[in-house]
């Protein structure tokens, strides 16, 4: 009887620490993953085909982001500290790099 006792008190504490904790991010993670996504547009902006770079980032974001030279750092130190807080489900990102980069219409784009 203790035994199970145990067992439903322990089985209770692991919902209530995901109903507080982990779910009450959930929200959060969604308005943190806009405003990195934003910042990721933002960082795309170029004049020429020489202003962009590639950059491995990791789900949810684009694994390959083509992005204006400099701006590495800032996107990076983004995804990061979203992934401090925030743990998406995804699958691996491929490990193939698009074969060329571009400026289009003032963004850096994959070709």
């Amino acid at each position: 009887m203790k035994k199970a006792l145990g067992w439903g008190v322990g089985i209770l504490a692991a919902i209530l620490y995901v109903k507080f904790s982990l779910l009450s991010h959930a929200g959060g993670c969604e308005q943190s993953e806009q405003e990195v996504k934003d910042v990721i547009l933002r960082s795309q902006s170029c004049e020429t085909d020489s202003d962009c770079v590639f950059t491995r980032l990791s789900c949810p974001f684009p694994c390959i982001t083509p992005m204006r030279k400099g701006t590495q750092p800032d996107i990076v130190a983004a995804v990061n500290k979203y992934h401090d807080t925030c743990m998406p489900m995804c699958p691996d990102c491929p490990k193939h790099t698009p074969s060329r980069i571009a400026c289009e219409n003032n963004l850096c784009v994959a070709r």
